[in-house]
């Protein structure tokens, strides 16, 4: 294998080198930055929009829940509808928990497909560099 073959040229601990110099020459057009993506733009925008689209509903049931505690606290009401209210807590908390739950399901895949696509640029910046250049 040609990194066991050249030990020196392959070190364990990546460094910097004076010896090469690469430059893309892109012409009169402005350059882009971007970072590498493992998924297409289109299912990234998806997911980013079902991210914010499941944390507005957990932030709607919190305020709607912060609401029904205040009025537990509040008001004087009959056991019937206090345990109505209580019930009422209990399906809210339910509901915020499940949507933290795919809040963090939703965030772990757009990190896993975020490591993918860093490993993917790691990857092919060492074969450009160990077989092209």
């Amino acid at each position: 294998m040609l990194v066991e073959a050249f030990p020196t040229l392959f070190p364990d601990v990546p460094t910097r080198t004076t010896v090469i110099e690469h430059d893309i020459d892109i012409g009169s057009s402005p350059s882009v930055k971007q970072h590498a993506y493992r998924v297409n733009p289109k299912k990234r925008e998806l997911l980013s929009k079902e991210i914010d689209r499941v944390e507005e509903k957990r932030l709607r049931c919190q305020g709607s829940l912060e609401r029904v505690e205040f009025r537990y606290r509040r008001e004087q009401l009959s056991d019937e509808d206090g345990k109505g209210l209580e019930d009422e807590m209990a399906i809210m908390n339910e509901r915020i928990q499940k949507y933290g739950m795919s809040l963090r399901v939703l965030r772990g895949e757009n990190r896993k497909n975020m490591m993918l696509s860093v490993a993917l640029l790691a990857i092919s910046a060492l074969f450009y560099y160990t077989f092209i250049y």
